[in-house]
């Protein structure tokens, strides 16, 4: 069975949506122990992912910068822009 050109791209959006959403959670939540709870997890920070946590973020300056913070010192990921 053949996959509908698109349907990765779709699949990869709907994980991309679904990881912003617990991401805000957790950024929400957790407000003495953030960090060590984006940590504990198990997330694969990319460029679309963190585009999508900021969109979602809009409104919450300081919850959008405390990730952005975490981001920075996540092996391997360098901001784009």
């Amino acid at each position: 069975m053949q996959q509908q050109p698109g349907a990765k791209t779709e699949t990869l959006s709907h994980k991309i949506t679904e990881e912003s959403k617990r991401i805000c959670k957790i950024v929400s939540n957790n407000t003495s122990n953030r960090d060590s709870s984006l940590n504990n997890a198990s997330i694969k920070v990319s460029p679309m992912l963190v585009l999508e946590v900021f969109k979602r973020l809009s409104n919450a300056g300081v919850l959008a910068l405390s990730f952005f913070r975490w981001t920075e010192k996540q092996k391997g990921f360098k901001h784009v822009a």
